[in-house]
């Protein structure tokens, strides 16, 4: 199974280790994982196993503005639609909030190759996943 898992950073975080323990797990299951992040490598705190597909946006930070915000959103939508298209996942977990909501967006409107997409959101941990199977 094709898995992209998704979250702002790589920083010393809770979500954050938690995705990268996902992705090596995920991926010495025999899936096919990539784990993509709005900001850039240089800032991770967690690494990952050779096995899991790296890739780092570099798109985090602060905007000065409500417009450079609304671009600075825009952006990473677009950005992170093309790894879903490059990707071509079976599902998408995102953690966190705002990544939460730009993965939501950019999966939105066929992103994912199922015309069925489902979502589910738990509150408990902040997640999402979206996608046409099960991951186990």
């Amino acid at each position: 199974m094709k898995i992209l898992l998704a979250i702002a950073t790589l920083g010393p975080g809770g979500a954050e280790r938690v995705m990268t323990v996902l992705a090596d797990a995920f991926a010495a299951r025999g899936h096919q994982v990539t784990l993509v992040t709005l900001d850039s490598k240089r800032t991770d705190f967690f690494g990952v196993s050779a096995g899991v597909e790296r890739i780092a946006l570099g798109r985090y930070g602060p905007s000065r503005s409500w417009i450079a915000r609304l671009y600075a959103n825009l952006v990473r939508i677009l950005e992170i639609r093309n790894v879903v298209g490059r990707v071509r996942p079976d599902v998408v977990i995102s953690f966190i909030t705002e990544m939460n909501i730009l993965t939501l967006i950019a999966c939105a409107d066929g992103a994912l190759r199922s015309s069925s997409l489902s979502a589910r959101i738990r509150a408990s941990t902040g997640s999402v996943a979206l996608g046409t199977g099960s991951v186990g």
